[in-house]
């Protein structure tokens, strides 16, 4: 084999890998970081409604944790399946009467690719005093 076409062969190799490189890491932006945001609100302690939340890029199938503080101290944690394209279909969180009102942070973990989400913050604020006037 002559010299030119052994550095014909080494340049096409380079570009061979280059071309994979670019296209892995062009996959992996696409992924991303697994992403949240809060599609509703607790407008004050037992409002009745339901926090859920817009997701993307967890792993399809895969384990997730949500980790929740309040006022900088943890709260709780939950755990639960991504669904088949990769969301959080199925989290929820009732503003009922044991809703506390404070500041509020919620991140989740993609157990699968031990990859965080971006956090989330929120207030849940007081009740409303009742002013009891009876004229």
């Amino acid at each position: 084999m002559s010299k030119k076409a052994i550095a014909i062969i080494a340049v096409g190799c380079v570009v061979a890998v280059v071309a994979i490189t670019s296209a892995v890491e062009s996959s992996l932006r696409s992924i991303g970081r697994p992403s949240i945001a809060l599609v509703n609100t607790c407008q004050a302690v037992d409002n009745g409604g339901t926090l859920t939340l817009k997701s993307s890029n967890f792993t399809p199938g895969g384990n997730y944790n949500t980790v929740v503080t309040l006022n900088g101290k943890f709260y709780f944690n939950s755990w639960g399946l991504a669904d088949d394209a990769g969301h959080l279909s199925s989290w929820r969180w009732p503003c009922d009467r044991d809703t506390r009102p404070g500041d509020y942070r919620i991140v989740v973990l993609d157990g699968d690719k031990q990859r965080l989400s971006n956090e989330l913050k929120f207030n849940v604020p007081k009740p409303p005093t009742d002013t009891g006037s009876t004229a």
